[in-house]
């Protein structure tokens, strides 16, 4: 679901109070912030009173709240580490596209003109994207697998349980695991759920190599300027 707001991570307390392994989306983590999570998780209180130098967004001090309040747990990330090439081109693009529909309406770009470059700086992101969420599934098993090892009564459960708090944009996660066989179940925060639909329609002809014609372009990109 979304993660900007509290109210956005309220839900996921009745799910990560059952949950043996804890893994939030995380792009830019590094070794201090893995650390940090991953102690107070256990119930160290000096590394809990650190979590909040790391929140974004009060949607993660939302989840940080609920980690202090249940100890016990094991917390890994499969995200993009911060120091990578592909974080520093993510990170890059955000900016970038904001700036670009300032650009269009600030000099009076023409309409379709402004419709194709939005539609290439959103068709280059969700490439990342893409890039981004097949290393998150070839990370999740290694990262498990390195818990186990750590933790040795987790190792002897017959079934574990893995939470992933993941944006509403990641559902292909959730689809490439029921494909592999794992018994997954996926909850949306808000209810009902909306998607932009300009961003989904562009980000639709990128990973199923579907071109758009002008007028697909020029409505995504009305869609998202309204």
């Amino acid at each position: 679901g979304r993660h900007h707001s509290a109210h956005d991570a309220e839900l996921l307390e009745n799910y990560y109070k059952n949950t043996d392994i804890f893994i939030p989306e995380g792009m830019g983590w590094d070794a201090a912030i893995a650390s940090a999570y991953q102690e107070a998780a256990k119930g160290n209180q000096e590394a809990a009173g650190k979590l909040d130098m790391f929140a974004e967004s009060e949607s993660t001090k939302k989840v940080n709240q609920i980690i202090k309040k249940y100890s016990g747990k094991e917390i890994t990330f499969i995200d993009i580490p911060r120091g990578t090439e592909l974080y520093a081109e993510m990170i890059k693009q955000e900016p970038e596209i904001s700036k670009t529909l300032e650009n269009f309406i600030k000099n009076k770009v023409p309409f379709s003109e402004a419709a194709e470059r939005y539609y290439k700086k959103i068709y280059a992101q969700t490439s990342l994207e893409d890039i981004r969420e097949k290393r998150m599934i070839e990370m999740l098993p290694i990262a498990i697998t390195l818990i186990l090892r750590k933790n040795k009564s987790l190792e002897k459960k017959d079934k574990l349980k893995v939470l992933m708090r993941l944006g509403a944009a990641h559902t292909r996660i959730y689809h490439w695991l029921k494909k592999r066989g794992e018994n997954v179940k996926r909850v949306y925060e808000e209810k009902p759920h909306s998607v932009n639909p300009g961003l989904a329609l562009i980000g639709r002809s990128c990973l199923f190599n579907k071109k758009l014609n002008v007028d697909e372009k020029e409505h995504a990109y009305f869609t998202d300027i309204l």
